[in-house]
C-alpha cells in the first residue's frame, strides 16, 4: 500500500511539474510577454549610437544649446537631423525595456530652427517628432505596448530620416572635403535604419514574436559591425 501510494504521488508531482512547464512555454510564446522585447531594445540602442556622430554621443543627454558644428552650417542642421533620429530611437528602446522614455522634446524643438533655413520639411519633421516623443513620454507605454509605439512613431520618424538622407546629401556635394568614407558608411546605416523601423512597424503585432527578437539581435551585430566603418 505505502508503495502504491509513493508511485501515485510521484505520478502526481511530475503532472503538476508538466503542467507548469507547459504553462511556461505558453506564457513565453505569447506576445508582449518579459524578455520578448530585449532584441528590439538592443537594436534600437545600436541604432541610436549608430546614427549619431560621436560628438553628439559625448554631449548627451541633449540640451537645446549643444552643439559641434557651426551654427547656421548645413552640418549643424544634419547633426540637428541626428540627434532627432536618435532621440527617438532612445525612446523606442526604453519602452522596449519598459522604462519611462526620455522626453527630449524641448532640445528637439530648438534643433528645428537649425534645419529651417536648409530644409523647411525637414525642420517640420523635428518639430512633429519632438511633438510626439513629448506624448510618448506621458503616456506611460509598456513593452506590451511596443506595435503601437511604432504605429504612432514611423509617420514621425520616417520624414526625419528622409530629411537626414537628403540634407547628407546637400552636404557631400557642396563640401567635397566632407565626403569620406565614414560618412558615407554612415548615410548608408541611417537608410538601413529607417527601412528595418518601417518593417518593424509594418509587421504589427508580429512584432511582439520571439522570432523578431532574434532577428534584431543579428541585425543589431551587425550595426554593431557597421558601426566601425562608420566612426
Amino acid at each position: 500500500m505505502a508503495d502504491r501510494t509513493g508511485q501515485a504521488g510521484a505520478g502526481s508531482r511530475r503532472l503538476r511539474l508538466g503542467i507548469a512547464l507547459a504553462a511556461l512555454v505558453l506564457i513565453a510564446a505569447l506576445p508582449g510577454c518579459a524578455g520578448n522585447q530585449s532584441g528590439l531594445r538592443e537594436w534600437s540602442i545600436q541604432a541610436r549610437e549608430a546614427v549619431l556622430p560621436p560628438a553628439a554621443i559625448r554631449s548627451l543627454p541633449l540640451s537645446p544649446e549643444t552643439t559641434a558644428a557651426p551654427r547656421g552650417s548645413r552640418a549643424d542642421a544634419v547633426q540637428a537631423l541626428q540627434e532627432a533620429a536618435g532621440a527617438w530611437l532612445a525612446v523606442l528602446a526604453a519602452v522596449a525595456d519598459d522604462a519611462t522614455p526620455p522626453d527630449d522634446s524641448a532640445a528637439l524643438a530648438a534643433r528645428a530652427a537649425r534645419v529651417e533655413p536648409f530644409d523647411a520639411a525637414g525642420a517640420a519633421a523635428v518639430t512633429a517628432l519632438s511633438q510626439g516623443i513629448a506624448w510618448i513620454a506621458g503616456r506611460g507605454w509598456s513593452s506590451a505596448s511596443i506595435a503601437y509605439v511604432l504605429r504612432d512613431g514611423d509617420p514621425l520618424f520616417q520624414p526625419v530620416m528622409a530629411a537626414l538622407a537628403r540634407q547628407e546629401a546637400a552636404l557631400a556635394a557642396e563640401a567635397p572635403e566632407v565626403a569620406t568614407p565614414a560618412r558615407a558608411a554612415r548615410r548608408d546605416v541611417a537608410q538601413r535604419i529607417a527601412a528595418t523601423h518601417a518593417e518593424l512597424t509594418a509587421r504589427g503585432q508580429r512584432v511582439q514574436h520571439g522570432d523578431t527578437g532574434r532577428e534584431l539581435r543579428l541585425e543589431a551585430s551587425e550595426l554593431r559591425r557597421l558601426g566601425v566603418a562608420v566612426r
